[in-house]
């Protein structure tokens, strides 16, 4: 698979971006790295970077509202709802989302985003052979 890591640039999260693209790869997936976007320009290999990948990772520190109870609403599932097959994952502070099931559901939960609690969503990822 191809994955678009988009960076955040909130301090401390730096160090998270980077394990989960060195795990993406030691699964045997390509991994690219923006520190932007903006769907006129993200190129990969001349191609726009939403048709060329497979998969976009998001780190949103901020907490989804409880009142929000579609995320498709959510801004940054928004900006891909032209791109149908495109899997979306977004890390927030209290777990993993993603629109890879009919509704934009909570896949993996955690306290709050943290090294610790990326192992533990890659060791449970392995378990379940999602990016292998």
């Amino acid at each position: 698979m191809k994955f678009l890591i988009i960076e955040n640039k909130i301090q401390g999260e730096e160090e998270l971006v980077y394990e989960i693209a060195d795990f993406l790869w030691n699964n045997g997936n390509e991994v690219f790295l923006k520190n932007t976007f903006n769907i006129d320009i993200s190129k990969i290999d001349g191609r726009n970077a939403l048709d060329y990948c497979d998969c976009v990772i998001l780190f949103n520190s901020n907490k989804i509202a409880e009142s929000k109870k579609k995320l498709f609403n959510h801004k940054d599932f928004e900006l891909f709802s032209n791109h149908k097959r495109l899997i979306v994952l977004l890390f927030y502070t209290d777990g993993v989302y993603t629109n890879a099931i009919p509704y934009p559901h909570k896949i993996y939960d955690f306290e709050t985003l943290d090294k610790n609690s990326l192992i533990n969503f890659q060791n449970w990822s392995k378990r379940l052979k999602l990016f292998v």
